[in-house]
């Protein structure tokens, strides 16, 4: 096996799906705290979460896992990048919405 081979068992694939989603959940509840706390709104509401979802990721990629998204994922653009926003996006409207009617 090469040293950019990686063997999928389930144990290591399970350990990093857990680690991505607790990214995804922290960061959607702070992006929720943030937008409702700068009384974002509407479709700039929508975009702040895409774009700090994006860089969050991002972040992820280059500091947690240094580039080696294949490594670690079997699927690295699916599972890191798409179930991440589909994921934190309830955390993240939940948040908005509190700390919105909080802040108000």
């Amino acid at each position: 096996m090469s040293k950019d081979q990686v063997k999928y068992s389930s144990s290591i694939t399970h350990n990093n799906a857990k680690a991505i989603q607790y990214v995804h959940d922290v960061t959607g509840l702070a992006f929720g705290t943030a937008a409702g706390i700068l009384k974002v709104e509407s479709l700039q509401g929508v975009a702040f979460f895409v774009i700090l979802s994006i860089l969050s990721n991002l972040l992820f990629y280059v500091l947690k896992i240094r580039g080696h998204a294949s490594q670690y994922f079997e699927r690295p653009l699916k599972d890191i990048y798409l179930k991440g926003l589909t994921r934190s996006i309830s955390g993240y409207l939940m948040m908005w919405c509190l700390v919105t009617a909080l802040c108000e």
